[in-house]
């Protein structure tokens, strides 16, 4: 795929989809995860959700990303 493809269809995603939502979404899953980690949580249960807590940080990362 062109460059130009890619930019056209990221504008077309943009516009199509509430990216807002999906962050805010994204926002409360990790607020989520954090309430679960105050949690008194087996070691490997909590290592779990530090990767799922990055994994979705990320992914936030590339949402906003221009």
């Amino acid at each position: 795929m062109k460059l130009s493809e890619l930019i056209r269809l990221r504008e077309y995603l943009l516009k199509g989809f509430g990216l807002d939502q999906v962050i805010e979404s994204v926002d409360t899953s990790i607020k989520s995860i954090e309430f679960l980690k105050a949690l008194p949580l087996d070691q490997s249960y909590r290592e779990n959700l530090d990767k799922f807590t990055q994994h979705l940080s990320d992914l936030k990362e590339h949402i906003v990303k221009p």
